[in-house]
């Protein structure tokens, strides 16, 4: 495995066979962002420009002996904007096909697991959804992150988190100690809220529960355990919470 970060020289590159990979500062100077490009035989066959925090990451998912290229580029701002590419290299013809082109937002797949889930050729990306950063309002901090998974289906990754409900059961168990914690935040700050005679108290009281409840509201969602903070009554039965 190779990992290759934005160079602030001419560039750096590494080799497989007759495929090169560079990343390549523009001007020299590595705050102007730069390009990454591929090369066969001496000559480009894929190319694109890249933001100045770029990294290329060499990985065999395939299992086949040859890696394939994972670049990750983040385009700035606050708890968003990374984005991944996945390549695979067609050593035969000297080509190369995408395989993911994902917007990650605040997630990255520097922290994935590149695993086996299925038993087949291809390794499944198990990683998290940026998509709730925010979700209901909700600090950064406080916002759910739930497990998304990529398979390989049809020569190209894609969203697939549905089709493992027995591995996501797994991780439900897991996570299932936290919604118990915020479903007692969710009573206690409504009990303390509905007992208080001091208005202030009472209105930070309720704004916590609220907090509290729209964060039970998103694990439930994405983790399957809807009829459980129902069951608490934490969760009105309105919200109509999708599985």
């Amino acid at each position: 495995m190779g990992r290759l970060k934005m160079p602030s020289g001419p560039g750096d590159s590494w080799s497989s066979g007759s495929f090169t990979v560079r990343l390549t500062a523009r001007g020299g100077e590595i705050e102007r962002g730069g390009v990454a490009q591929i090369f066969y035989s001496g000559t480009e066959v894929w190319s694109r420009p890249c933001e100045p925090s770029t990294i290329v990451r060499l990985m065999d998912l395939n299992r086949d002996g040859w890696p394939e290229v994972v670049l990750r580029e983040f385009t700035g701002g606050t708890h968003c904007c990374n984005r991944h590419i996945i390549l695979e290299l067609d050593r035969k013809e000297g080509r190369v096909r995408t395989l993911l082109d994902w917007d990650g937002k605040a997630v990255t797949l520097d922290n994935a697991e590149f695993a086996f889930l299925s038993g087949g050729q291809w390794a499944e990306i198990v990683t998290h959804d940026g998509r709730f950063a925010g979700f209901g309002s909700l600090p950064f901090a406080r916002s759910p992150f739930p497990r998304k998974i990529f398979a390989f289906r049809d020569g190209a990754y894609v969203a697939a988190t549905r089709d493992y409900p027995e591995w996501l059961r797994r991780f439900r168990d897991g996570v299932l100690p936290a919604i118990e914690g915020i479903a007692g935040q969710v009573r206690s700050r409504t009990e303390a809220a509905r007992d208080t005679e001091d208005a202030v108290t009472r209105e930070q009281m309720e704004q916590e529960a609220e907090i509290a409840r729209m964060t039970l509201r998103a694990l439930c969602w994405k983790h399957g355990s809807t009829a459980l903070c129902w069951a608490k009554r934490t969760v009105r039965s309105t919200d109509r919470i999708p599985k």
